[in-house]
């Protein structure tokens, strides 16, 4: 007896918000006190995890893969950001900003710097010298007042 099109073998479905039975016995070891790296490790074995109702469930490939990729991720997080060093010397108004920004430029050029780490030197260097500006216009203006 096949079904009609448009028609599952189960036309109520899962409730909304109800998880999956691998999510549940996930969440039932975990506060049960066990190690979740271990657990991981074992959906991606494909081994048989139990439920709280002492059924056991075996992880579907794309669960599988899923707790691969999320093992991965959490033993090996992305690089986001890592430090950058080299000397730029004292950046004590616009004329040296801009032999700093000529020395980024010259690092990634060289290929010792990657683009977005020379973006991220150089908007320091940019905010640095706007400070640095906003500080003499200011002082020069103080100076301005008190000759009045």
């Amino acid at each position: 007896m096949p079904f009609e099109p448009g028609q599952s073998g189960n036309p109520g479905g899962r409730k909304a918000g109800q998880p999956n039975r691998l999510t549940m016995a996930a969440r039932t070891q975990i506060a049960a006190g066990v190690n979740p790296v271990g657990f991981l490790q074992r959906v991606v074995a494909g081994d048989a995890v139990a439920q709280a109702n002492g059924e056991h469930v075996i992880p579907t490939l794309d669960q599988r893969i899923r707790a691969a990729m999320t093992l991965t991720n959490k033993l090996v997080p992305d690089a986001k950001d890592s430090p950058v060093s080299f000397r730029i010397g004292q950046i004590d108004g616009p004329g040296a900003a801009l032999a700093a920004m000529g020395a980024v430029a010259g690092k990634m050029a060289a290929g010792e710097m990657t683009p977005a780490e020379a973006g991220a030197v150089i908007g320091v260097i940019s905010q640095y010298t706007k400070t640095y500006e906003l500080t003499e216009l200011e002082r020069r203006i103080s100076e301005l007042e008190a000759l009045r």
